[in-house]
C-alpha cells in the first residue's frame, strides 16, 4: 500500500487558511486606520468650520448694530423718497420756469410789453396752458412774439388769442393775448402715445 502522506496536505491547507486570516486581518486593520484617519479629518475640519462659525457669529454681533442701523436708513429712504421725487419734480418745473423767462426776458420784440403772465389746467388730461397778455404798438411786433416763442423749448402750440386797440395813458396800443401749452406738463399716458405713435 502506497504512503499518503495527509499531515502535509493539512499543513498545505492549515497554512493557506492562516495567510488568508492574516491578509483579511491585514485589510480590516488598513481599513480602520483609513477611517480613522478619514474621521479624525473630518473632525478635525469640522471643529475648524464651528471655530469660523462662531467668529463669525461673534462679528456678526458686533456689527449688528451697524446692520439695524443702514436697515433703520433704509426705511427712512424708502419713506422719504414721495417727498425727494415731489422736490426733484418742484426744481425741474422751477428750472423750466426759468428757461421760460429767460426766454421772454432775451426774446421780447421792441414795442412789446407784457402786462400778465398766467397759467391754469383745466383738466387733468390737458396740459398746463400758458396765457400771455400785453400791449404792443404794431400787429407785427406780436407776430414776431409769436415765432420767438414758438422757438423756446418750454412752450408749444403758441397762438393768438386776440388782439384789440385799446386806449393807454401814453396813447393808442393794441391789447393781445397768447395762449400756448408748457412742454412736459401733459398727462403721462398721453405723452406715451405720442412717443410711441411717432
Amino acid at each position: 500500500m502506497p504512503f499518503v502522506n495527509l499531515i502535509k496536505e493539512d499543513r498545505l491547507a492549515a497554512a493557506i487558511r492562516d495567510r488568508k486570516i492574516q491578509w483579511l486581518a491585514i485589510a480590516c486593520l488598513a481599513i480602520c486606520a483609513v477611517s480613522f484617519v478619514g474621521a479624525a479629518y473630518f473632525t478635525f475640519e469640522a471643529a475648524k468650520l464651528n471655530l469660523k462659525v462662531a467668529q463669525l457669529e461673534q462679528t456678526k454681533k458686533r456689527i449688528q448694530p451697524y446692520i439695524d442701523q443702514v436697515d433703520r436708513n433704509h426705511a427712512e429712504i424708502e419713506k422719504l423718497r414721495p417727498r425727494m421725487q415731489t422736490l426733484t419734480n418742484a426744481q425741474e418745473r422751477t428750472m423750466q420756469w426759468s428757461r421760460i423767462l429767460d426766454h421772454l426776458t432775451h426774446n421780447m420784440p421792441e414795442g412789446v410789453w407784457l402786462t400778465r403772465l398766467s397759467c391754469q389746467r383745466l383738466s387733468p388730461a390737458d396740459p398746463v396752458t400758458v396765457s400771455l397778455k400785453g400791449l404792443s404798438t404794431t400787429n407785427e411786433a406780436v407776430g414776431y412774439l409769436i415765432l420767438r416763442l414758438e422757438a423756446s423749448e418750454d412752450l408749444m402750440d403758441s397762438e393768438l388769442v386776440f388782439t384789440q386797440e385799446r386806449r393807454t395813458e401814453k396813447g393808442r396800443a393794441l391789447e393781445f393775448e397768447i395762449k400756448g401749452s408748457l412742454v412736459g406738463s401733459e398727462p403721462a399716458t398721453k405723452r406715451i402715445k405720442e412717443v410711441s405713435g411717432a
